[in-house]
């Protein structure tokens, strides 16, 4: 990668070797770093001091260098690969009909991905068996084994719902939500798919695993931020932050109006926080080696809502 080459000038590149023109959907694309784990490079940098946490894909901003994040992962000896998906999901863009064809496969392939790997929880058993069922049809179509527990090693099932019943209970759920469906194109399984999670809130969120910190700033903070546990989960989403428990229960929610400052380095990031019924403004330090991702999405979102205000 050329050192003058920016995430943004490769994301347009990659929609053009895909062949995708509309400008609104390409606005809404953006580039990731997935961490692959470790290179065993012996001339890696320790500069991992929040090592434990898991690592979850950095969204990158377009002005960006490219060649900066390579060179990062680099000294940190760290494996890596860069995704293109969608970065932003605004109110109200979370339908899909009449979109382009290829951008919506992206856009399923990415609610699959957030499914299986249960940054997309659903309500019921029924919505998980009828999303496993469209993903297993559309894979595999008439070549879906009969045997149960052929049938559930193909890890169709969100791991962390798996457990919840019987390998036989989940096979036969399986066989009766993909009645049918084996003679439906794979398009229309796509929008199937779609329809069943775009009303899903998560939908599209970033997340991110934190620490929380000491802060100067405790005898100001409301009791509910106090009580928040060492370890956290982020996400962020269009109307903005939300602080999960580690089970991914929702604690605290703040609007991006709220945030009135963020900074800090790559291994922690402090935010300046005030809500309506708050009396004072207050830090919230946190530990994190994925400090610029946070800082990235919050820039982005900020200005996708203000571009659609």
């Amino acid at each position: 990668v050329e050192p003058f080459v920016t995430v943004g000038q490769v994301k347009v590149l990659c929609c053009s070797k895909l062949g995708l023109t509309h400008s609104d959907s390409i606005n809404t694309l953006g580039l990731f770093e997935y961490d692959l784990g470790s290179s065993d490079s012996s001339d890696a940098l320790d500069l991992d001091v929040n090592a434990g946490l898991r690592f979850t894909p950095i969204p990158l901003r377009s002005k960006d260098y490219l060649g900066d994040s390579l060179v990062w992962q680099s000294r940190r000896g760290r494996k890596y690969k860069i995704v293109l998906k969608r970065k932003i999901f605004l109110s109200g863009q979370h339908q899909f009909e009449g979109q382009d064809l290829l951008f919506r496969r992206l856009c399923f392939l990415q609610a699959v991905d957030e499914f299986l790997t249960g940054d997309l929880k659903m309500e019921t058993v029924g919505e998980v068996a009828k999303l496993a069922a469209i993903w297993i049809v559309h894979r595999i179509g008439r070549d879906m084994p009969a045997n149960a527990e052929d049938l559930m090693k193909l890890s169709f099932i969100p791991s962390h719902v798996k457990e919840q019943l019987k390998t036989e209970y989940w096979a036969s759920l399986l066989v009766q939500h993909s009645e049918g469906l084996i003679e439906i194109a794979r398009e229309v399984l796509e929008v199937m798919f779609l329809e069943i999670v775009q009303g899903n809130p998560m939908l599209g969120s970033h997340w991110f695993h934190v620490n929380k910190m000491e802060s100067d700033d405790v005898a100001i903070m409301p009791v509910k931020v106090q009580q928040l546990p060492r370890e956290l989960l982020f996400s962020f989403s269009c109307d903005g932050l939300h602080i999960h428990n580690v089970n991914r229960y929702e604690l605290l929610k703040y609007k991006y109006s709220d945030i009135l400052r963020w900074g800090g380095n790559s291994s922690s990031i402090t935010l300046i926080l005030q809500q309506d019924n708050d009396k004072a403004k207050y830090k919230l330090v946190l530990g994190s080696s994925q400090t610029k991702g946070i800082a990235n999405i919050i820039l982005d979102y900020i200005g996708a809502l203000f571009k659609g205000s």
